[in-house]
């Protein structure tokens, strides 16, 4: 049976690293779904990349699947935003905090 987790804690990150929520998407073929899309800014051994990322909201037991959309050189946030605005369906963190 399918159960609802906090999504962001799917993705890894260390201490030095940063996760930021951007918004949701949908999530097409295999599990789809919507999911939440993060930007991970990774840190160590001198170099910064940030990840975008789609999480689905709704996981089966055990890790869920995490969908790696782009891997961006630096700390990229905006350039993840604008990736993150063209998926299917997105809805900005800003607009669903909003709504809560």
């Amino acid at each position: 049976m399918p159960f609802v987790s906090d999504p962001v804690r799917q993705l890894v990150s260390r201490a030095t690293d940063s996760v930021v929520v951007l918004g949701r998407a949908m999530m097409t073929g295999r599990g789809a779904g919507m999911g939440i899309v993060a930007a991970a800014v990774h840190r160590g051994g001198g170099e910064v990349f940030t990840h975008l990322c789609l999480v689905p909201e709704v996981g089966r037991r055990g890790r869920a699947e995490v969908r790696l959309l782009a891997v961006l050189v630096g700390e990229q946030l905006a350039p993840a935003l604008a990736l993150a605005e063209r998926l299917p369906g997105f809805e900005p963190a800003e607009r669903l905090a909003r709504a809560a």
